[in-house]
This record gives structure tokens, C-alpha cells and sequence, in this order.
């Protein structure tokens, strides 16, 4: 039999309503939740190789905040690099192909009697359509630089 235990997703405290309630400890202990990411563009001269033309190369410094504690401080992070542009633009690739894969396996197990709630389903293409836009914009502004 499995016993239900609470996650507070982005650490909001027990509402009610930003609780979620998993079926297993060993879930509950293992799931985190990311309140916040922060990028800002660093700018380096540099070379691809020995050698060769300098060339200006783009940084990021990449922050992923964990949940927000109960008692005001701010998040801790839980990822915090400095990679070049196009390392993110490959880490957003590959995550965005794993993520395909993730939202077909999840609508061939919804194709039964249990199906995700429908204002979390509408919250995830809210946050999926931002996305594209956004990813959409990043690539004008990528083409017009040449």
C-alpha cells in the first residue's frame, strides 16, 4: 500500500492549493522544484582555435534557483554555471527532444481513465507557448546578427 506524502512546489508553505499530494515517499524525497532562472549575456574576446582569428564569444551565466524556504531567505540554487551560448543552445536542443519524448509518453498513458488536471495541462501549454515564442525571437535576433 502506498502512503501519500506532500510536495510544495516553488516552497509557497501548505495552501492547499500549491500542494501536491504523491503516492510514495521515495517520490516525495526526489522531486524539487525550480522557483526562479536567471541568465545574463558576459561577453569574452576569444579564438576557436590556436591560432585562428579572434573572435568575440558569447557567455552565459546560468542560475537555477531551488524552492523558496518558509522562513524569507532567498532560494539556494541548484545550478550555477558560466557555459558559452551555444553550449545553452545545445542544452536547450537536447532537453527540448527528451521533452518530446516526455509529452508523448505522457498522452499514451492519458489515454486511459486517469488523465492530468486540466488547469495544470493548461498552465504547461501556457508555459510550452512562451517558450516557442520566446525561442522563436532568440532566433530572429541570432539571424539578424548575420
Amino acid at each position: 500500500m502506498s502512503s501519500e506524502e506532500e510536495f510544495v512546489p516553488d516552497g509557497m508553505g501548505n495552501t492547499g492549493e500549491d500542494t501536491l499530494i504523491l503516492y510514495g515517499q521515495s517520490l516525495a524525497d526526489r522531486v524539487s522544484s525550480i522557483s526562479s532562472s536567471y541568465t545574463t549575456l558576459l561577453m569574452s574576446m576569444g579564438r576557436r582555435t590556436r591560432g585562428g582569428p579572434e573572435m568575440l564569444v558569447p557567455l552565459v551565466d546560468v542560475r537555477l534557483d531551488g524552492p523558496l524556504p518558509d522562513n524569507g531567505e532567498p532560494a539556494a540554487p541548484i545550478f550555477y554555471q558560466l557555459v558559452t551560448l551555444d553550449n545553452l543552445a545545445f542544452v536547450l536542443e537536447d532537453m527540448t527532444n527528451d521533452l518530446t519524448a516526455v509529452c508523448q509518453q505522457l498522452a499514451a498513458a492519458s489515454s486511459g481513465r486517469s488523465k492530468p488536471d486540466a488547469d495544470w495541462l493548461l498552465a504547461v501549454k501556457k508555459n510550452f507557448s512562451e517558450a516557442k515564442s520566446n525561442l522563436e525571437k532568440c532566433l530572429a535576433e541570432i539571424e539578424s546578427i548575420g
